[in-house]
């Protein structure tokens, strides 16, 4: 019981050093800069893949939509590469992230509906910085490694926003990067919002004392002791459930 107690303790002080340095250091986050990289095939040009994501993203029947690099923080550099299912709404943007040497790729499939909501399905194996937005239906399925299954999700979830009388939103493969920055300002407004962050000027943001106190913390946690709950699999049929209940509440409150 005593190791325990220290345990603890010990925890609360590396938290309280963490949110300090963090307030210290106060870390900027900026609107995306999003610089062109590729094009996506002129017409007649076949389409290479580059890996197995890729490769189950054309058999899926989705098209190329072109390659961009994203500045957003100072410490993460991060690579992009989009596809667009054609005849649809649906979006898919696979990232490749590298941060002070450890490198992170996610497959983040996206599609907006009118009155404004949104459904996000993406396999990152770690949490992002902030929450989504309340209009958005955002489910994070690291096990889900297969661009398949994750898509296969991803539909079924969107068909609950159709049944509801949610409109997909018309997107070009010209869109998707200015969805990605507006999209990403809207997070960060939001985070203004519930005092979280700080505007520093139009597209540069920082953590608030009470956003560091809220954030640190979760991080160290997952950190820490995030390899206990590998475990545990949400099924996609309880996801479906939840994500039914959402859109029946957002459909009433619309």
């Amino acid at each position: 019981m005593a190791i325990f107690i220290n345990l603890v303790w010990l925890d609360a002080l590396i938290v309280v050093f963490a949110v300090t340095a963090v307030w210290l250091a106060a870390s900027r986050y900026y609107v995306p800069t999003i610089t062109p990289v590729e094009g996506p095939p002129e017409p007649g040009e076949a389409f290479e893949p580059r890996d197995a994501a890729e490769e189950a993203l054309v058999e899926l029947g989705f098209a190329y939509a072109g390659g961009f690099s994203v500045f957003m923080t100072e410490e993460v550099s991060c690579a992009c590469r989009a596809f667009l299912l054609p005849g649809t709404s649906h979006t898919v943007i696979l990232s490749y992230m590298q941060s002070k040497g450890q490198q992170l790729s996610y497959a983040e499939f996206n599609t907006e509906f009118v009155p404004k909501r949104c459904v996000s399905t993406f396999n990152a194996g770690t949490p992002g910085a902030f929450g989504s937005l309340e209009t958005t239906f955002a489910v994070r399925v690291p096990w889900h490694k297969d661009l398949r299954a994750l898509f296969a999700l991803h539909k079924r979830l969107c068909d609950l926003a159709e049944a509801n009388a949610f409109r997909p939103a018309p997107i070009g493969p010209g869109d998707i990067p200015a969805r990605l920055v507006s999209g990403t300002r809207e997070v960060l407004e939001y985070q203004v919002q519930r005092a979280r962050l700080k505007r520093i000027d139009e597209d540069t943001y920082r953590h608030t004392l009470l956003g560091a106190l809220l954030a640190v913390p979760l991080v160290w946690l997952n950190m820490a002791y995030g390899i206990l709950f590998l475990w545990y699999r949400r099924s996609d049929d309880s996801i479906v459930r939840r994500a039914e209940k959402w859109f029946e509440r957002a459909a009433f409150r619309r």
